[in-house]
């Protein structure tokens, strides 16, 4: 069970930051607040909290206490060194998450097109 919540936490993070990327969402947007965004969802709004965390900890929104979360500048123009640093939070959190190495590397294969699977 807490596996589909991941999934979906995840979903959510990959949908907004596609967004973000291509240009639906702008620069300095507000985002709807947990509560909104989970209600139109069908989900629980502690999911969409996890999945506005994921994204901040990867530079696309920013979360302003009291104020709600905003779309951030992509990150991709950013320098190697900052974007490994923000993988290595992201991993971090993924660890702590519950997500084992072998669960890690079988996500980046399919990043980098090396899914045996396919």
């Amino acid at each position: 069970m807490q596996e589909g919540r991941k999934s979906v936490c995840i979903n959510i993070a990959d949908r907004i930051r596609r967004d973000i990327e291509i240009g639906v969402i702008a620069d300095g947007d507000k985002l709807p607040s947990c509560r909104e965004l989970a209600l139109s969802l069908g989900v629980n709004p502690n999911t969409v909290q996890k999945a506005y965390s994921l994204l901040e900890q990867q530079g696309f929104i920013e979360v302003i206490p009291q104020k709600g979360a905003y779309a951030h500048k992509s990150p991709l123009s950013q320098d190697k060194e900052s974007l490994a640093e923000q993988a290595v939070r992201q991993i971090q959190s993924l660890k702590q998450s519950g997500i084992t190495l072998a669960e890690l590397q079988n996500i980046v294969n399919k990043v980098y097109g090396e899914d045996k699977n396919d």
